[in-house]
């Protein structure tokens, strides 16, 4: 259930529906660090596509602190 509300609330972020000045695409970038984390974390059993996917987390946390304003 993780997994979904945060692609969703990334979708829902991403978009100029919701005019949150510049945090719009930081929430948005952070969503997708949850569901990217939510997926490397089932994904344990198999160790290189946890460190791809715990990687992409990395990224994704960057570029949220990033483009704060």
């Amino acid at each position: 259930m993780l997994i979904g509300l945060s692609l969703l609330a990334s979708i829902v972020f991403s978009s100029s529906a919701f005019p949150l000045g510049g945090y719009a695409a930081s929430v948005s970038k952070l969503a997708a660090a949850v569901f990217f984390g939510a997926i490397g974390f089932n994904m344990r059993r198999n160790r290189r596509i946890s460190i791809l996917f715990f990687a992409i987390v990395a990224l994704c946390l960057y570029l949220s602190w990033d483009v704060l304003p």
